[in-house]
């Protein structure tokens, strides 16, 4: 039998990251004593924030965490689709011989983009956290994924200067994901993006996977209309909440 976590986890990445300790409540301590023993967790561990990840449809868990200071933080939406699935025409506007598999000069001008292509996320809706850190959460984040030899990342170039990226990893069994997608400004509208997840679809095939995953922001409209495009059905949509001590 699995053993049901119900009580909050140190997350010692985020805390060593952003400077202060922050825990993360299951959801499965949603409970009146389970709230009870997270702010005595959080007094003990001197804790800053909590995160805590609950169902869309949860509504009394919603209700619990609303009542005992946790505020609402980001919609998580998870798309997937078999990765067999037949790739979207590429015969649209988009060019996919613009993109290339990462090479080493690249990774300064795409952490450059990282660090204004996320800003609908959690870390920067909850102004509580550093805006600055936020961005670079992002920039070491499309960094180590350009190190990680688990990790493939793909770059749109035009004239030598990368508009955007895409990171591939293989996760667990013969599941793929999506990690970071991102495009700069400049180059919005263009079918950078289609061009990428393009690219991106036939590497996960050519690992012969069985499912892609993906994961967005519920605010995040044209990054949901991209994965639809591609075939990418909604699998689940959960909701953040932080809290603050």
């Amino acid at each position: 039998m699995t053993n049901v976590v119900s009580h909050p986890t140190l997350l010692d990445w985020d805390s060593n990251f952003f400077g202060f300790t922050i825990g993360r409540l299951p959801s499965s301590a949603v409970t009146a004593e389970g709230m009870l023993a997270a702010d005595h967790w959080a007094s003990i561990n001197q804790a800053r924030c909590m995160y805590c990840l609950v169902d869309a449809n949860a509504n009394a868990q919603i209700q619990m965490l609303e009542r005992n200071g946790y505020r609402f933080a980001d919609i998580r939406l998870t798309f997937s689709r078999p990765a067999s699935l037949p790739i979207a025409n590429a015969n649209g506007n988009y060019n996919l011989a613009a993109v290339l598999p990462h090479v080493e000069q690249n990774t300064p001008k795409l952490e450059d983009i990282a660090g204004y292509a996320f800003d609908r996320t959690r870390f920067f809706f909850d102004t509580n956290f550093p805006i600055d850190k936020a961005r670079d959460l992002y920039r070491l984040w499309i960094k180590k994924g350009c190190l990680d030899q688990n990790t493939q990342v793909f770059v749109y170039s035009e004239e030598e200067t990368p508009l955007g990226f895409i990171s591939c990893t293989q996760t667990v069994g013969r599941t793929g994901s999506i990690g970071l997608i991102g495009v700069s400004a400049a180059a919005q509208r263009r079918g950078v993006g289609k061009a990428l997840t393009h690219s991106a679809l036939q590497w996960f095939q050519q690992q012969d996977l069985q499912q892609v995953e993906v994961v967005t922001q519920g605010s995040n409209i044209g990054a949901q209309r991209l994965y639809q495009h591609f075939g990418f059905k909604t699998q689940a949509l959960q909701l953040w909440y932080h809290k603050w001590y």
